[in-house]
């Protein structure tokens, strides 16, 4: 199946991010800079793409995170997810998203409050031609398998 590409503007991105990661069936790996979490808000965005995370998880997907704050490894680890936090002298400044090893969101969009509402963002969504492609090397790479 022959797939175009999606751009994600702005505050579409948990309208579009959302039921990819409810379809999602064995892994989703993460790398990102900022991840927020709102828990005085949960109806706000972030929480609910972090609410499909811990859904993911729940249903057994294999969630990977790879992060740039201990802070955020540790409400990962809350939800089951594999968090890791990057040792680097560089800056972790990565937003990607992995579906299955094939569906990819890439961008600017952190997933924060404001990257998710009225920050000019913008991300895009492919299917990837197979699960062996470079997004999947990059991440396996950066997470130490």
């Amino acid at each position: 199946m022959d797939y175009q590409p999606l751009p994600i503007i702005a505050n579409e991105f948990v309208g579009v991010v959302v039921p990819l990661i409810d379809s999602a069936r064995h892994s989703i790996d993460v790398v990102v800079f900022d991840w927020r979490f709102y828990k005085n808000d949960p109806s706000c965005a972030v929480s609910q793409f972090n609410l499909a995370v811990a859904r993911a998880v729940r249903r057994g997907v294999n969630v990977r995170c790879l992060v740039q704050s201990d802070a955020v490894v540790a409400s990962l680890k809350v939800l089951g997810c594999n968090a890791r936090r990057l040792h680097s002298k560089n800056i972790l400044h990565t937003k990607l998203l992995i579906l299955d090893k094939k569906s990819v969101i890439i961008g600017s969009h952190n997933y924060t409050q404001r990257a998710f509402t009225s920050n000019h963002e913008a991300s895009i969504y492919v299917e990837m031609a197979s699960a062996d492609n470079q997004l999947v090397q990059y991440f396996n790479n950066l997470f130490g398998i």
